[in-house]
């Protein structure tokens, strides 16, 4: 409750309700409750406790799935005595929903916070939803183009993240590459930070590119059929629990 109003507060964000309430001839109270709306389908819920107890679990995980984990080590090094000293953002190459599985439980492995993380709206399905906000996850639509207290409330919400100093995770790439090739940046998230920045949000803050790669995807098979022209499954629970299937094969 305390995140909520301190972002309802944003002096940008009272700007806009202000204006779009002057312009549509709607009331404020009305556009302020659109603007708490829109930040509750947005925010995340993080819960410390959560994070232990998954601690466990993924490395059980990923000890069914793989041999080992290898970590740059002399990059965890530089990365955990940036997070020391100013706001970091990770920006890692996405080619598997594992991505940001093993970097949350690398870095609190590890003795540091684990990131708030940007994710698309397609992923907020029961019950995955409501587990990963309290794992940090905090959930964008794709398309915002027109709605100005939607922009308004995100661009307000990374601008607390950043000013707290919540670590955060941004891919850059917008989807999972299918090919295993870089995709064409999309830089929005990117730009809202920038511009939360030279607000004043914080004094400096740190973009950290963070390669993962796999021996084995999780997703493989499914990638297969996506690009033999298959129409790509929607995110649901049905697909989650397909993709637990692999961690009972021997």
């Amino acid at each position: 409750s305390r995140v909520r109003e301190k972002v309802l507060r944003d002096r940008t964000l009272r700007a806009t309700i202000e204006a779009v309430a002057a312009e549509s001839g709607r009331a404020p109270g009305a556009v302020e409750a659109e603007a708490r709306k829109d930040l509750a389908e947005i925010s995340a819920r993080y819960d410390p406790r959560l994070v232990q107890v998954a601690r466990a679990f993924l490395a059980w995980v990923f000890g069914r799935l793989y041999t080992s984990v290898e970590v740059d080590e002399a990059g965890l090094a530089r990365l955990k005595k940036l997070a020391a000293e100013r706001p970091i953002v990770l920006c890692p190459s996405h080619k598997s929903h594992i991505d940001y599985l093993v970097l949350s439980w690398l870095l609190f492995d590890n003795g540091m916070t684990p990131p708030h993380i940007a994710a698309g709206i397609n992923l907020a399905f029961w019950p995955f939803d409501g587990i990963a906000r309290k794992g940090g996850a905090f959930f964008i639509r794709r398309t915002v183009k027109g709605d100005k207290i939607y922009t308004a409330v995100l661009r307000a919400y990374v601008k607390h993240l950043l000013k707290e100093r919540f670590p955060q995770e941004f891919y850059v790439e917008g989807g999972r590459s299918r090919t295993g090739k870089l995709l064409f940046p999309k830089t929005g998230l990117i730009s809202m930070e920038v511009d939360a920045w030279l607000d004043g949000a914080a004094d400096d803050v740190v973009f950290v590119p963070v390669s993962i790669d796999y021996e084995r995807l999780i997703e493989a098979s499914s990638y297969v059929r996506e690009l033999s022209g298959a129409e790509k499954q929607k995110e649901s629970f049905g697909a989650l629990l397909g993709s637990a299937k692999v961690l009972l094969r021997q």
